[in-house]
């Protein structure tokens, strides 16, 4: 994923041809997780039970649908860094719940404390940025970690998409508003909520920054309160997604603003 990033900042790739390695990439780690982790899995979303052919379907897509958002909403300075940061150390925290010292949780770790080295260039104003090589390796980490984190019973899914809600949220809405109105799912475009934010006049800093206190005064505590059967799955899903369909509503996310 890495080095597709690369080439395509540097020589510039089709979309097919982006979609058909993101393809191949998730299927091989899906299937991998599957041979080596996945024993017996038994896979519920909002306690809808999946069958394990549907879920591995349902993950590939996952993992495609993070890798492309993760690169979608690296749009400002800093917010990538510190919308990894933020849902990286929750899903640390949440993870060692389950065990104090394992693979996954120091995994979120190293990817928060590298990330922070990133983010001291790329405040704004920034003098490095992510690029694809970056903001799409990020994406397909999280999703790949969050099915070993179902696979190892460490966090919910229903938690990790929670953690995740500022961006899956921001980019899912959308891309659904743009596909409604005509436009090409693959067309560059300034028209996420985020990006309306700061045509609205809200400075990079300032809207990193309101990201991050969802992610950490909001989503973590939802989350929290999911994983410790304090708040249903509905209830966590409604109370982590409405704010943010309604920051889309309000900054009419979809829609391009006028030349």
């Amino acid at each position: 994923i890495s080095a597709l990033g690369w080439w395509d900042d540097a020589k510039g790739l089709s979309a097919g041809l982006r979609l058909i390695v993101q393809a191949a990439a998730s299927i091989t780690a899906v299937v991998f997780l599957q041979i080596f982790v996945f024993v017996d899995w038994n896979f519920t979303v909002a306690q809808i039970q999946i069958p394990t052919p549907a879920a591995l379907v349902f993950f590939i897509f996952f993992a495609i649908w993070m890798t492309n958002l993760y690169n979608f909403m690296d749009g400002i300075d800093g917010i990538l860094g510190v919308q990894t940061i933020t849902v990286a150390v929750a899903a640390a925290i949440l993870c060692s719940r389950v065990s104090t010292v394992n693979e996954l949780t120091l995994m979120y770790l190293l990817m928060a404390g590298s990330t922070a080295g990133f983010l001291v260039l790329n405040w704004s104003p920034a003098r490095l940025f992510m690029g694809d090589v970056g903001s799409a390796c990020l994406g397909f980490l999280f999703a790949i970690l969050a099915l070993v984190g179902v696979a190892n019973d460490s966090m919910s899914f229903i938690a990790v998409v929670i953690l995740h809600a500022a961006f899956i949220g921001d980019a899912t809405i959308t891309l659904f508003v743009r596909l409604a109105r005509g436009k090409k799912p693959h067309q560059a475009h300034r028209s996420h909520f985020y990006q309306k934010m700061v045509q609205a006049g809200f400075t990079h800093s300032h809207v990193s920054l309101i990201f991050a206190a969802i992610n950490v005064f909001w989503l973590f505590p939802l989350a929290w309160l999911l994983e410790t059967r304090h708040l249903t799955e509905w209830a966590a899903l409604f109370l982590a997604y409405a704010p943010v369909a309604g920051l889309a509503i309000r900054f009419r996310a979809g829609v391009d603003s006028p030349v």
